[in-house]
């Protein structure tokens, strides 16, 4: 499936917004540094995929 650049943004807008209420969930429970380590990577890891299903 095509994606436009405006429908990756919004898509990645809406990864981004999932994963920070996630991050926000799991704060009082682990290692912060770990956590954003883990989200960081996940979140290039999804923009990663999107682009590669446009090639």
């Amino acid at each position: 499936m095509m994606m436009t650049k405006d429908e990756i943004v919004d898509h990645m807008i809406s990864y981004i917004e999932t994963v920070e209420k996630d991050l926000q969930a799991s704060k009082t429970s682990s290692d912060g540094k770990t956590v954003r380590t883990d989200v960081v990577k996940g979140i290039l890891d999804e923009l990663e995929r999107m682009v590669n299903d446009e090639n």
